[in-house]
């Protein structure tokens, strides 16, 4: 989808850029409600009871009581309890919404920034970044969840311990494929950045799914989007977007100030320097094009700006870390709940 996308802003727009990305998301639709069965639901975890030596410990999962609101509100305050009020999970979502929050900001302008800083047109932006974003994620988001398995095997608190060690890798990684002068080295790094950073994505669903009950793994999932819709897609685009105005602001002012001290200014450490840099810049390069210290100073604050986002993982890791106080108590107490009989087969086999 990259290098489509690539091409079509090149030739036609964003917009039909937008279409023509958007489209075959209908096709993989349809071809999932015709080719894919459902399984039946409790299906893996009574194989999984079955292995562990308890074949008749994880009944088939009954069907849904009638629908009540009451029911309804208290099952979504059931969920909401598991996710948000205990410290392993509460910790494990904070970091993956703040991970998500750096990923979808940086990522949103890393073709501009290919674009400002190194002169590639959009159809080779997309085929270099497609490449970097797509084996080596897979690769990632495979090797994560084989070693977090492996390592789970003596205690869940790995399903948080591996995620907080990918991402702080990932970290300096990214930091540095922006940093580096030609887009070959940059696109390289970009890619064992993603990586590593993907380690954490199969283990943070795992957890999300197994911190609740079976009949209850849906709505977790359901909360887990929330948080990374509302919190992490709506908000890391417009901060990077931010960022990246702020610095070029600053960054035409003062051309020659270093990282740091643009970074401060930009988030108001001299409210008036900031102000008057605001009204330059945007008198001097209406829409960030003029003349050369213009393009100039977007390629320069485009990079600051990603790169402070990318900070944001060590965050996210440290979230992470933390969630792994407790989760193996966490994990075995929603396993245990499931495979306890529930009051009506008690009252049956009486």
């Amino acid at each position: 989808m990259s290098v489509v996308g690539g091409y079509v802003v090149l030739h036609y727009g964003w917009r039909a850029a937008c279409v023509a990305v958007g489209l075959p998301g209908i096709a993989v639709a349809i071809l999932i409600k015709c080719l894919i069965e459902e399984p039946p639901r409790g299906q893996a975890d009574r194989a999984a009871a079955a292995r562990a030596g308890a074949p008749d410990a994880a009944p088939a999962a009954p069907g849904p009581a009638p629908f009540s609101v009451r029911s309804e509100v208290r099952e979504l305050a059931a969920v909401a309890r598991a996710l948000f009020l205990s410290w392993p999970a509460a910790n494990i979502l904070i970091g993956l919404t703040i991970s998500s929050f750096a990923s979808y900001g940086a990522w949103v302008f890393i073709p501009a920034y290919f674009n400002r800083a190194f002169a590639l047109d959009f159809a080779t932006i997309g085929v270099v970044l497609g490449l970097a974003g797509s084996v080596p994620v897979a690769l990632g988001t495979l090797l994560g969840g084989f070693v977090t398995d492996r390592a789970g095997a003596r205690g869940g608190q790995w399903y948080a311990l591996v995620p907080a060690a990918g991402l702080a890798m990932a970290t300096p990684l990214y930091m540095l494929a922006i940093s580096l002068p030609g887009w070959q080295s940059a696109a390289w790094l970009l890619a064992a950045a993603g990586f590593f950073q993907y380690i954490s994505l199969g283990p943070t669903f795992a957890v999300v799914q197994n911190v609740v009950g079976v009949r209850r793994r849906a709505t977790a999932t359901a909360f887990m989007y929330v948080c990374l819709t509302l919190l992490a897609l709506a908000g890391g685009p417009p901060f990077t977007g931010w960022m990246i105005d702020r610095l070029a602001e600053v960054r035409f002012a003062h051309p020659g100030s270093g990282f740091l001290t643009d970074v401060m200014a930009a988030l108001g450490g001299a409210r008036g320097t900031a102000g008057a840099a605001s009204a330059t810049f945007k008198s001097s390069c209406p829409g960030g094009v003029g003349s050369a210290a213009c393009a100039a100073a977007l390629a320069q604050a485009s990079r600051e700006g990603i790169i402070v986002t990318f900070g944001l993982y060590v965050w996210a890791a440290v979230h992470y870390g933390l969630g792994a106080i407790g989760l193996d108590g966490q994990m075995r107490s929603a396993a245990e709940a499931d495979l306890a009989p529930s009051p009506a087969a008690q009252v049956s086999s009486r």
